[in-house]
């Protein structure tokens, strides 16, 4: 398929309220586009189904390396545009306060 990622950045970056879960819009809209299940795209990646899950509703971010190419393989998406969505949603997340 042609599309990549870089197309749905485009689209999701003028959601303002929305920037902490930019990744997980980005990610989500993709993987429908491409019609795979959560399953499917968490097998392909060589993630957790549950991972999967929680980087879409913008409760896990993964680390820069193998998991963001297996991720980036699987959506069929070009790399630098999934680390740019990445870093918009690390930076955005709410502050977690420290329970003492």
């Amino acid at each position: 398929m042609s599309m990549t990622l870089s197309s749905t950045i485009y689209r999701a970056a003028f959601c303002p309220n929305r920037k902490a879960e930019f990744l997980g819009d980005c990610i989500r809209q993709r993987r429908l586009e491409l019609g795979i299940s959560i399953a499917e795209a968490a097998d392909l990646s060589g993630i957790t189904m549950w991972q999967w899950a929680a980087m879409e509703y913008g409760l896990w971010i993964p680390e820069d390396g193998p998991v963001m190419h297996g991720i980036a393989g699987t959506l069929e998406a070009d790399y630098p545009a999934l680390a740019f969505c990445v870093l918009v949603s690390r930076v955005n997340q709410p502050e977690q306060q420290v329970v003492q």
